[in-house]
């Protein structure tokens, strides 16, 4: 069973292709930024070896733990930047680690000449739009474009395919990666989550249409 947003809406999703299409000459142009949640809970494994037939218990403390937010960028070659916060990203925090950490890694939109992370793409979440004027003036301040998803449509979106690999990395390595401070826990998995780094970002994007 696949689960579909009542509120998801098939004609804005067309417009956003079709804004996509106008600007996009190949997917590499495109990057991605969103936040996801972490807490305790991630670090708990879900499956372990043990004798057929018999049950596995692993003794833990069952606490929520700490939870942070990771506001990261990803591009055609994976994930290339990060910030996190405790709690979760407002539109102040947002903008701000926009500024300090997305900026940076945006280059300029010219029409033939398809520059990598020169289209930038986020969703609707009010954190996001709560500054749009703001937002758009920084981003097109440095040249480069910004589209807005479709509502309600993470199906158009690679990196929240790239995010369930982060997270099953957090849970398999959970053990040993608590010992590490949570900047360095972060930084590793967003860089170790794919068994093949050369081609598993441009298979998200083809996931999801852009090739």
């Amino acid at each position: 069973m696949r689960r579909k947003a009542r509120q998801r809406n098939d004609y804005k999703r067309y417009l956003y292709h079709k804004e996509v299409g106008e600007y996009m000459e190949h997917p590499s142009q495109l990057c991605f930024a969103d936040e996801v949640g972490q807490d305790g809970r991630g670090s708990q494994r879900r499956r372990g070896w043990g004798p057929i037939g018999e049950d596995i218990i692993i003794t833990e403390y069952l606490n929520r733990g700490k939870h942070i937010s990771v506001l990261a960028l990803y591009s055609f070659d994976g994930f290339m930047a990060f910030d996190w916060k405790e709690g979760g990203y407002d539109g102040d925090a947002f903008l701000s680690a926009v500024e300090l950490t997305i900026y940076p890694h945006l280059q300029r939109y010219e029409k033939g000449n398809p520059r990598p992370n020169s289209i930038f793409v986020i969703d609707n979440c009010p954190a996001h739009k709560k500054y749009e004027k703001e937002l758009r003036a920084l981003v097109e301040g440095c040249g480069a474009k910004i589209i807005f998803l479709a509502p309600y449509s993470p199906i158009d979106n690679p990196i929240e395919m790239a995010f369930n690999c982060f997270k099953a990395c957090w849970r398999r390595h959970g053990m040993w990666l608590t010992a590490l401070p949570m900047h360095s826990r972060i930084r590793w998995c967003l860089l170790n989550c794919y068994a093949d780094s050369e081609t598993s970002a441009p298979h998200t994007y083809a996931a999801c249409g852009y090739n």
